[in-house]
């Protein structure tokens, strides 16, 4: 998990460091001698569910430094089993795009509020943020992610709430 670098006069800052460099432990691979398919599907199942795990939430707070030692866990990977792999960049818009979508299609979830079409229909509103810490945090880069996709999720329309009078 995360380690809490301390406290900061501007409150608490998480250090993804450690967490990138368990990922990256993790997610060394050595030349053998499995067959191509079966090191994409180790790969798939093992390497880059581990690099996604929770990518939504972690990803915009890693620093370039540990994105880049990720990025390399993926290149050697590539290098090993041949075939084009996703960027880590890739990983972290599809998980984003497929939260995204599974919140939309929830009218009831908890984070569908920040996801307001736009009265063209055809984007969502992308809130104003003070901070680079909010504006790289997951609901204005999903919005973001969505916005600029190619297929917007369909949204539902709240429940209607009936009151007793």
């Amino acid at each position: 998990g995360t380690v809490w670098k301390g406290l900061t006069p501007k409150g608490l800052r998480l250090d993804w460091s450690a967490y990138t460099k368990a990922v990256v432990k993790k997610g060394v691979l050595r030349k053998n001698t499995l067959e191509g398919k079966l090191l994409v599907a180790f790969y798939c199942s093992t390497i880059e569910n581990i690099l996604a795990h929770c990518i939504s939430g972690w990803y915009t707070g890693c620093s370039a430094a540990d994105r880049r030692a990720l990025q390399r866990v993926i290149y050697t990977a590539h290098k090993i089993i041949g075939p084009p792999l996703p960027t880590l960049e890739d990983i972290f818009r599809s998980r984003c795009l497929r939260r995204a979508s599974s919140i939309l299609k929830n009218a009831t979830h908890p984070g569908h509020y920040p996801f307001s079409l736009l009265p063209s229909g055809r984007h969502y509103r992308a809130s104003k943020t003070c901070t680079s810490r909010l504006k790289h945090s997951f609901y204005p880069r999903a919005i973001t992610e969505v916005n600029s996709s190619k297929h917007l999720p369909s949204t539902p329309p709240l429940p209607h709430h009936h009151h007793n009078t």
